[in-house]
């Protein structure tokens, strides 16, 4: 027996979550760094530490070519940061499964500002806290926690890593039990990176699901992502689903002029800020379901591309936003964008005619006689910009066009370009939105189009919306909702109230296929034919779709695990005062998921 087995043994649950989540939490696995690496790593040892698996992995040779072993590191395919999901089964002698996961990535801590040294370390942090008081900006609801005793503060605590704590040390009491008597049912632990950033971890990881499913015979029955949650109006929230999410990129061409001479130009900047006004946290954009309504589209990033000063209107002008959704495919977020684009173009130059007009009449107004009105240089300017067509267009269409001037030379070119992002992404140089928008800049410039457009594409990452209770397994997210719902209230008089949706994005939205109706049928279509049509839509339209960045949409759909968003109560996550509650995570949470294993795996 190891040592870290002898520490394990003797170890209450409660100590043992306290134990791995300070040791994770001073793991910096910042999002899409190579420092993710070392939180697959103390999973990975802490795993195949435990007595279970222990001794199940002495028979390394059992597994061999492409058979898995029951615990170990699954590299995610491509992955330019070479990280893995972790895993661990303990296999009893049913097929009935229940999967606990989340990630192990967390975000930055800039926001700490002097206290970020301190970020990782649940003891230290929790002291300069209480020093600092309300002279370093801490409320007191914060102060109040952090004398109680009760909350749990440091990067990560909350957002996930004591999730994953409680998963770990479950998957350890339940090998435990599986070595003393033979069990029906079978526990499943996985942890991925990069949940943070594009959700490379999940995507590549529903092959591993799959694979562990058909090589151990499987019956995958629930998921549960271990994600934080939190209290609303006296209850715990508990979400069945999880909202997609698209990131439309637009990239804009204007007319350039000198400033001198502005109405003869049409400003990249202008267009692209009435799109801006027309999408940004507009109602128009945002879905509702059921008292439930996800947050309108907010812009990421919108700039000029100037590289360099002048006195010019800007010529092209970028950016992409963030856009949730409950039901709405790519395909008609795009729609709606196109007419938007086109709305934005119309007023903009509608207001520069007006512009134009009230100038003329204030330079009339003030000339001593017509000879002198209005006079810049040598000659009187006309208003050519309001009146230039422009044009807006789907970034699949300008590659058609391109493709006109000579197939295989453009074929070579973009196989360049596209090499060239995937070398810029993997040395940091670029991240995905950014090198989408390079990348139709690249793409209008080969095309040779000099007049003013509008061009529309799809920026990584996108996650499908997701509904436990519309896979076609009657209603089983609400089924074990309820589970749960009467676990929290029997053992801790604990109230939970079902949500649809989490509109905080998650890795729910790689666990199956949704979709509203009874039939799982929208607009006379199969399910079949909608997802097929979906992905390819969202493919054609996304400069980096392809090896950089793809979703097995066929592998996800074989999934189909109804998955809940379940984990410990928390505060304030991705800022400084993220904090788990410290009841939750050692007695609430653990004890509510033994408790529906229990019924499960019941014969």
């Amino acid at each position: 027996m190891t040592d870290d087995e002898k520490r394990n043994d003797f170890m209450t649950r409660e100590e043992e979550i306290l134990e791995i989540l300070k040791e994770l939490t001073e793991v910096r696995s910042i999002s899409d760094t190579d420092q993710e690496r070392l939180a697959e790593e103390y999973i990975k040892d802490r795993l195949e530490n435990q007595e279970y698996f222990h001794k199940v992995l002495q028979y390394r040779n059992q597994w061999m070519g492409n058979m898995l072993p029951p615990a170990g590191s699954y590299s995610i395919p491509g992955d330019y940061l070479k990280r893995g999901a972790v895993y661990g089964l303990v296999k009893g002698k049913g097929r009935k499964t229940l999967i606990l996961t989340g990630h192990y990535d967390v975000v930055g801590v800039e926001e700490y500002g002097n206290l970020k040294d301190y970020a990782f370390s649940v003891d230290q942090l929790l002291e300069k806290i209480s020093l600092c008081g309300k002279d370093g900006g801490f409320d007191d609801e914060v102060l109040m926690d952090a004398a109680s005793g009760e909350w749990i503060f440091g990067r990560g605590t909350a957002d996930m890593k004591g999730g994953l704590a409680v998963g770990i040390a479950l998957l350890n009491e339940y090998g435990k039990r599986m070595q003393k008597e033979q069990l029906e049912g079978n526990l499943l632990f996985m942890a991925v990176p990069d949940e943070e950033s594009y959700s490379a971890g999940m995507r590549g990881a529903v092959s591993l699901l799959n694979s562990l499913k058909d090589q151990y015979d499987l019956d995958y029955q629930c998921l549960i992502d271990l994600e934080p949650n939190f209290m609303s109006k006296g209850a715990q929230e508990v979400f069945v689903g999880s909202a997609g999410k698209c990131m439309p990129a637009v990239f804009v061409q204007g007319a350039k002029a000198h400033v001198g001479s502005c109405f003869q130009g049409l400003s990249a900047a202008g267009i692209i800020g009435e799109i801006f006004a027309r999408t940004e946290l507009s109602p128009e954009f945002a879905e509702s379901f059921d008292g439930e309504v996800c947050m309108p589209p907010t812009w990421l990033q919108i700039r000029d591309r100037k590289e360099e000063y002048d006195v010019s209107v800007p010529y092209r002008a970028g950016g992409y936003f963030n856009m949730l959704s409950f039901s709405m495919t790519p395909e008609e977020v795009m729609e709606k964008l196109e007419a938007v684009s086109r709305e934005a173009v119309s007023s903009y130059q509608n207001k520069m005619e007006q512009m134009w007009k009230r100038l003329m009449k204030k330079a009339e107004d003030s000339a001593a006689d017509d000879s002198t009105a209005f006079n810049t240089g040598s000659e009187k300017e006309g208003c050519h910009g309001a009146f230039v067509r422009a044009e807006v267009m789907k970034y699949g269409d300008l590659l058609e066009v391109c493709r006109l001037k000579g197939k295989d030379a453009f074929e070579k070119f973009n196989t360049e370009l596209y090499q060239m992002a995937a070398d810029r992404i993997r040395t940091g140089e670029w991240n995905y939105p950014q090198a989408t928008i390079e990348m139709m800049k690249a793409v209008l410039d080969y095309s040779g189009i000099a007049s003013p457009l509008v061009l529309l594409g799809f920026a990584p990452p996108y996650y499908p919306a997701f509904h436990s209770s519309m896979l076609g397994k009657e209603n089983a997210g609400d089924r074990w909702f309820e589970v749960l719902e009467r676990a929290g209230e029997k053992r801790f008089g604990r109230r939970m109230r079902r949500k649809h949706y989490f509109t905080g994005i998650s890795d729910l939205s790689y666990c199956g296929i949704s979709r509203k109706g009874i039939d799982g049928s929208i607009c006379g279509q199969s399910k079949t034919e909608q997802d097929k049509g979906e992905m390819e839509f969202y493919g054609l339209h996304a400069p980096l779709w392809g090896k950089l960045y793809q979703i097995d949409f066929d592998s996800i759909k074989e999934l189909n695990i109804p998955s809940l968003l379940f984990g410990p109560l928390s505060k304030d996550i991705h800022q400084r005062t993220e904090r788990v509650n410290r009841e939750s995570l050692v007695k609430e949470i653990p004890e509510i998921i033994m408790e529906m294993i229990e019924q499960m795996f019941a014969k």
